[in-house]
């Protein structure tokens, strides 16, 4: 990098290493106590295994916001991961749980999970099963729903249960990926 010469053009500029210019931990350009901070952080190390969900060292772990550099940091979000290894040693790590706080202050946390099955020997889902918050009862009829989600060899999903237990199925034209109309059926009716 070349620098600007004594009295040129650029001569009254300030080089910073970084575009907040910290300084002794405090930002120079950053209000402490005003406008809002929206903070990603990722996981530094894999804790997840194939039965118990943790992170993964360079996933998305959280959100926060905040007041300000110096404000309190409020969670918005969390996830959660799950580890599969395939029949050639591949490892993936889909979703297992994502946790929003809706409640002041980062209270509040609600829950999605998802649990899968696998195509034997292979990273591919044949299943997905997705448990969502439970319903506070001045919020809607109280309980939680599941919706089972079962996908086909390309990972299209075929069939479709809902917490009421209804079912939508879908075949697909393979060539084009064009999809016939799917229709709700009660339970009773899915052999």
């Amino acid at each position: 990098m070349t620098l600007p010469s004594p009295g040129g053009p650029l001569s009254g500029l300030h080089l910073f290493n970084d575009v907040l210019n910290s300084q002794s931990g405090n930002y120079e350009f950053l209000s402490d106590d005003s406008g809002l901070v929206y903070t990603t952080a990722y996981y530094a190390s894999t804790t997840a295994t194939s039965s118990t969900a943790g992170g993964v060292a360079g996933y998305f772990e959280s959100t926060s916001l905040q007041q300000g550099e110096e404000g309190t940091a409020i969670p918005q979000e969390t996830r959660q991961y799950i580890s599969r290894t395939n029949g050639s040693s591949v490892t993936i790590y889909p979703v297992a749980t994502d946790e929003v706080y809706t409640g002041a202050g980062g209270s509040g946390g609600e829950t999605t999970s998802t649990s899968y099955s696998w195509f034997s020997g292979t990273d591919q889902p044949q299943t997905e099963t997705v448990t969502l918050p439970s319903i506070t009862t001045g919020d809607a009829p109280s309980g939680s729903d599941t919706n089972v989600y079962t996908l086909d060899q390309y990972n299209w999903p075929t069939l479709f249960e809902d917490g009421d237990g209804f079912y939508t199925a879908t075949t697909y034209d393979i060539p084009t990926g064009a999809t016939t109309r799917p229709s709700p059926t009660p339970a009773a009716s899915v052999t």
